[in-house]
């Protein structure tokens, strides 16, 4: 593992982690958080988050760090990263992010990792799922659905509100779509004041046509987890009949939340924390049985 003398500590949520940034293939600065327990010993863990959202999403995911080398980037045109010179839907595409996060974890000299993503973190691991399965130790997405939605419509509208409206409004709309927490509503809307809108644009229109199921049922031996926040209805209406479709493949866990809403990890973090600290247990053991909530958890 590589040692940042360049990097500024920080304290967050009683965990150190280092602040750092690479630059990509394309010449793109990215900036990074990284535990400070990142030795060989330690096997890694990235957080990826949500379109107009930062590493600061996972804040309250920095006690993973304990057991884990957690890297937490903020990806391209959002947090402290760069935008590309050019951008348009290439230089923003899942594919160009999801070599993003393979370039970084070359660059920390980290060749196989477990990956949490949410909402288009979450399609850049399925990306990832397809691209580079042997990297992958396992991968959780919440906040998506790996199957497309039955119309493009309201995902092509909600892509072109962020050209049309002011930037005040595209916080509120953004934000209170994604939480009826008021607590999250406002932590988001403070990471999309420093996301660029074009940054925001083209990766909501990145969402609008994407289908994972193939690569999921290709893919028998990867332990995933799949959150289904009920309260999460934009993505329930893609999701549930792509769940059906994958209901009995063994190495897929599908975890139906109640009361949760679109950011699951930031309205009910210790929920979260205790679901995935379970899968991760499970997938280092290579166990086959479906995933158990542990004691005292419940929905």
């Amino acid at each position: 593992m590589k040692n940042y003398n360049d990097a500024i500590s920080v304290k967050m949520n009683h965990m150190s982690f280092t602040a750092a940034h690479f630059q990509t293939s394309d010449l793109i600065d990215l900036h990074f958080q990284m535990g400070i327990n990142c030795s060989v010993d330690n096997p890694s863990l990235f957080f990826c988050h949500g379109a107009g959202a930062s590493q600061e999403q996972f804040v309250h995911q920095h006690k993973f760090g304990e057991e884990y080398c957690v890297v937490i980037p903020s990806l391209r045109g959002h947090g402290n990263s760069e935008m590309p010179p050019t951008i348009n839907t290439e230089s923003m595409s899942l594919l160009r992010q999801a070599l993003d996060m393979l370039e970084l974890a070359d660059y920390l000299e980290i060749k196989e990792f477990h990956f949490v993503g949410h909402s288009i973190g979450g399609l850049i691991g399925l990306e990832l799922l397809k691209i580079a399965p042997e990297r992958v130790l396992s991968l959780t997405v919440f906040g998506i659905s790996p199957c497309p939605p039955k119309s493009v419509f309201p995902d092509w509208l909600r892509a072109n509100v962020s050209h049309w409206v002011s930037y005040h409004q595209l916080e509120r709309i953004l934000g209170s779509a994604r939480s009826k927490d008021p607590v999250t509503v406002n932590n988001f809307t403070q990471m999309l004041k420093c996301a660029s809108r074009p940054a925001v644009y083209y990766m909501l229109k990145s969402m609008v046509r994407h289908n994972y199921l193939e690569t999921l049922k290709k893919n028998t031996t990867t332990p995933i987890l799949i959150l289904r926040s009920g309260e999460d209805d934009r993505v329930n209406g893609s999701l549930d009949p792509c769940l059906e479709e994958l209901d009995q493949q063994r190495n897929i866990d599908i975890m139906r939340v109640g009361s949760a809403s679109h950011l699951v990890n930031m309205e009910t973090p210790e929920f979260f924390n205790n679901i995935l600290g379970a899968f991760l247990i499970k997938a280092k053991l290579k166990d086959s049985k479906p995933l158990s909530l542990p004691p005292g958890l419940r929905l």
